[in-house]
């Protein structure tokens, strides 16, 4: 059994002792780890974008200081609406976050 599965199952094994009622796991944008997920029977259960900014036109718009002198540099920001393609075409640094979840009997 590969390592990935082992730490589920311990993890699996120590929420049942402490009669947890699901475990949650929250990963980006990674077909493996999902797959590992998946194969272990949880479900994606949601999703929202991680999206990134830094000093050049991205951010106009997205972050404005209201203090003298201080110049927002970068932005790492979590987009939650159901516009996720226009995001995606906006930023040039974006990232699906996906919840997996598994409930026990």
């Amino acid at each position: 059994m590969k390592i990935g599965n082992q730490l589920l199952k311990e993890a699996e094994k120590l929420a049942n002792e402490r009669n947890l009622n699901r475990l949650e796991a929250w990963t980006r944008d990674n077909p493996w780890v999902h797959g590992l997920y998946e194969n272990n029977g949880f479900v994606k259960v949601d999703s929202y974008l991680h999206v990134y900014s830094d000093h050049t036109d991205e951010i106009k718009g997205v972050m404005k200081s209201n203090i003298d002198q201080l110049y927002p540099i970068q932005t790492f920001a979590h987009y939650t609406g159901e516009n996720k393609e226009d995001i995606r075409k906006q930023f040039k640094r974006v990232h699906d976050c996906f919840c997996f979840e598994k409930y026990f009997n």
